[in-house]
């Protein structure tokens, strides 16, 4: 009997309920780990020099989030958020599950630490509903599924338990009161480091309803309420006159991008309080859940929206004014569903999205409060039979359609291609989502519907920068059938001042096809002018030095790719092929075979393994090799040459001739195939 006994209470503990909790929050979205890198997290993770190499990573404390590729103006310092993609690179490698695993985990554990928060001074069953509500939430697919919009799942488990400690220590007292107090400044310091929008966490810790835990074992005076004050003036104090001056630092001020430049102080107002309402139906009502949603400005202060917003705010302010000592909890509630919004509310601050989804993952967690009391206050006034014949199945209901939807809204994050399509369909004059369309339709070839969607693009902003240079691209991939007509059409472009740095790096890529060495090194060193860590530039600028005999500079150039994106296969492709021009056959053979393990299509990398073999009088890998080579590359003549010279030495003779032919086919005036039958027909003469 007492085993069961303790078993029940195990199962039944608070820890327990948020192990339950966290797997609930895990499960919505379990199906984001087989999710690709989408939107931002190419650049933000796989072109990142600074989250591969760990000589970087003090940059990632103090540097903006963009600052990898440029010193322009940023209002984004997040250091936790870099920290965690360090790990994720060094543990999981370019694998996008590893990223996924984590966001996953920590959505996770913020859903747990919710629970744990809310059941200080809501009671169990409050608490428990509302975390789960927060778990299911279909608001926070684009926070959990999109791996580079993690830092409100940081910044919130960060606060969650930043205010859960400083519950705790108003219970304690001595020496353990000083070290909880201790752990919630350091927690408040880490959710500074994953968004700023924890600045306002001693706020709601200043509005924490008092918990009934334990309240008979001892008084929780706390030092009265100007003692809880000067409390959360030296915890928290501490830890943001640490973060503002590493934050001034990182950024150059504390926000120095200003975005809308030409609004008025009335117009931004405005624009702030216009979205109140839209932000606030979607934390209560998050069904139309949408990757990108068009900032239309409102018209003034007298703009419906606006009014609104007002109206909403004031409301809130009035409500927990009069009923802030009679119903403590519901007002947290709205503390927390508005306090942290504020920061979105500043247009000029915040990112292009100034509507997006993600800003909403903390404030849910006032929503489902809100709701679960709504709840609670129905259920304590209607009959007992109705309670549980009509509540209980409604939030069984809620629940269930929240997860459902959750996981529906997760699949829109699968891939870019699908991200794009429902991006489009849920907002028509989305620029941005055709923009990363685009790009899915040029990689795989598929011009025409590319052409499509960027007349649409054209159509809905043609005055959008992006959309005029990736226009320009498009036309350029579709119109120039040899590389000196791409040549042409790109020194046209940048002749005119339009053309971006990209533009600069598929000249020199254009000009090494068409042989033109020195103009392709000036080109790329161009493009690494705007961008240095521009590796597609460096790579080009690496194979325009071995074009022009340079290996030891071509070795060069690979060796600081590579130290940026220690996974590119072209990079290790470019290292192994200067070794083994310089002669170093051990290097060049372990480089080229690490570029065939990152990417086994790499054609180019089995002919120079040929070469190598074929030095080593291997004839059995040479030809394997090659054979490789050819196979995955049709178009190139220099593999089938090397095809030929293999042939012939292993006597297939009738071979050699046929490869060097289809050499000829590929290249007609190439000497070395010509050179090659010549001297077949000498042999044969003889």
């Amino acid at each position: 009997m007492p085993d069961s006994a303790g078993g029940l209470r195990r199962l039944t503990s608070p820890r327990f309920g948020a192990a339950l909790i966290g797997v609930l929050g895990f499960v919505v979205y379990a199906g984001t780990l087989g999710h690709d890198f989408v939107y931002d997290d190419d650049n933000q993770i796989l072109h990142n020099p600074w989250i591969w190499n760990p000589r970087f990573l003090l940059n990632l404390l103090t540097k903006a989030v963009w600052s990898f590729r440029d010193d322009g103006p940023s209002n984004s310092y997040r250091p936790v958020q870099m920290l965690l993609y360090f790990l994720d690179a060094q543990i999981f490698g370019r694998s996008p599950l590893g990223f996924h695993l984590t966001n996953v985990l920590v959505h996770a554990a913020a859903s747990a630490a919710a629970f744990l928060l809310l059941r200080r001074f809501a009671g169990e069953s409050h608490a428990a509903l509302a975390a789960v509500l927060f778990a299911v939430h279909p608001a926070h697919a684009e926070s959990v599924a999109w791996i580079a919009g993690s830092t409100d799942v940081n910044c919130a488990l960060f606060m969650f338990s930043c205010l859960l400690t400083w519950s705790c220590a108003r219970d304690a007292t001595g020496r353990r009161r000083v070290v909880l107090l201790g752990c919630s400044s350091l927690l408040f310091l880490l959710a500074l480091l994953a968004k700023e929008i924890a600045v306002v966490t001693p706020i709601l810790a200043l509005g924490l309803p008092r918990s009934p835990l334990g309240s008979q074992a001892r008084p929780r005076r706390f030092g009265g309420p100007w003692g809880e004050v000067a409390r959360v003036m030296v915890a928290f104090g501490a830890s943001l006159a640490l973060y503002v001056p590493i934050r001034f630092h990182a950024l150059g001020g504390l926000n120095p991008l200003i975005r809308h430049a030409d609004f008025t102080t009335l117009q931004l107002v405005a624009n702030g309080l216009a979205l109140v309402p839209r932000h606030m139906l979607f934390a209560f009502f998050p069904w139309k859940v949408m990757p990108d949603h068009v900032f239309v400005p409102a018209a003034g202060l007298l703009d419906p929206a606006a009014l609104m917003g007002a109206l909403i705010l004031a409301g809130a302010l009035g409500v927990v004014v009069a009923f802030g000592r009679s119903a403590p909890t519901a007002c947290f509630g709205i503390g927390l569903l508005v306090l942290p919004l504020l920061p979105a509310l500043h247009v000029q601050y915040v990112g292009a999205d100034v509507q997006a989804d993600r800003y909403i993952y903390v404030p849910s967690l006032g929503a489902c409060l809100l709701l679960a009391e709504a709840l609670a206050w129905a259920w304590r006034r209607l009959p007992a039979r109705v309670s549980r014949s009509v509540l209980v199945p409604a939030c069984v209901l809620v629940t269930a359609t929240s997860a459902a939807r959750t996981v529906a809204a997760a699949t829109m994050w699968r891939d870019n291609e699908t991200l794009s399509r429902a991006g489009i369909a849920l907002e028509p004059r989305s620029v941005r989502m055709r923009h990363i369309l685009v790009h899915v339709l040029q990689e795989t070839g598929r011009f025409d519907e590319a052409d499509e969607v960027m007349r649409q693009a054209m159509e809905l902003d043609p005055q959008d920068p992006w959309t005029v240079a990736l226009a320009a691209d498009l036309r350029i991939l579709r119109e120039a059938r040899n590389p000196g007509s791409q040549i042409a059409m790109y020194e046209r472009l940048l002749a005119t001042g339009s053309g971006q740095p990209r533009h600069w790096t598929n000249l020199s890529i254009a000009y090494s096809r068409a042989g033109r060495y020195q103009e392709a090194a000036h080109a790329a060193e161009r493009a690494l002018e705007s961008d240095a860590n521009d590796t597609a530039a460096l790579l080009s600028l690496g194979t325009a030095k071995g074009g022009l005999g340079d290996f030891a500079g071509q070795e060069r150039e690979a060796l600081r790719l590579l130290e940026i994106d220690p996974g590119f296969a072209k990079g290790w492709l470019n290292l192994g092929a200067a070794r083994l021009r310089l002669g170093s056959l051990e290097q060049a053979e372990a480089d080229l075979s690490h570029a065939v393990e990152l990417d086994p299509g790499l054609a180019r990398a089995h002919l120079y393994l040929s070469l190598i073999a074929s030095r080593r009088r291997n004839a059995e890998e040479a030809l394997r090799q090659v054979r490789l080579a050819s196979e995955l590359d049709p178009s190139d003549a220099e593999a089938w040459n090397h095809l030929g010279v293999v042939l012939v030495q292993s006597g297939d003779r009738e071979g050699a001739r046929s490869a060097w032919d289809k050499a000829l086919t590929i290249d007609p005036g190439n000497a070395t195939a010509l050179g090659n039958l010549e001297r077949l027909k000498s042999r044969r003469a003889n």
